[in-house]
């Protein structure tokens, strides 16, 4: 938590964040940043949600095809070919990997996706934050945003996941 880059007090609270996920703790005298406002209030509760089989879900993520990439051989690497007409040369994305510079193969192989979300409630966030929550945490508020889950050392606050691929709990 502590390793996060952004750190700063805010109403007598520190928060570590990363924009992504953030810890608000008991003041730490060594963070000297102070903010006067937030676009959020982290100390805000509206409910008491446990989270039972949270623990199951990130035990057992969802598992998807293993891919290798491979340097596109027509361009090099570079994803642009260069295109010769009539004494012109003009460099356009390549036709084979479609100026990606690589392919993609499939192994064959199953592997855990360690991008999956888990939706709560009405959002879904990112398994690799989720995954940090304390066993004793609870959400006790949630917006358009942000959930906010609180255990007996801190609080802390997951933005949402722009995705609609996840598992819900």
């Amino acid at each position: 938590m502590k390793d996060l880059p952004i750190k700063f007090n805010f109403k007598g609270k520190t928060i570590y964040t990363n924009r992504e996920i953030a810890f608000v703790t008991e003041l730490d005298p060594e963070v000297t940043e102070k903010r006067k406002s937030l676009p959020f209030d982290p100390f805000e509760s509206t409910i008491n949600y446990a989270l039972t089989g949270l623990k199951q879900l990130l035990d057992s993520p969802p598992m998807v095809d293993e891919v290798q990439h491979f340097e596109c051989e027509e361009c090099g690497g570079r994803g642009e070919v260069d295109w010769k007409y009539n004494g012109f040369t003009k460099q356009m994305n390549c036709p084979v990997c479609e100026g990606d510079a690589y392919h993609e193969v499939k192994t064959g192989k199953q592997i855990p996706d360690k991008y999956y979300a888990i939706k709560i409630k009405d959002h879904a966030m990112s398994a690799k934050y989720l995954a940090m929550l304390p066993e004793d945490a609870v959400m006790v508020h949630q917006n358009d945003t942000l959930s906010i889950f609180e255990s007996k050392d801190c609080r802390i606050l997951i933005s949402h996941n722009l995705t609609n691929i996840y598992v819900t709990l």
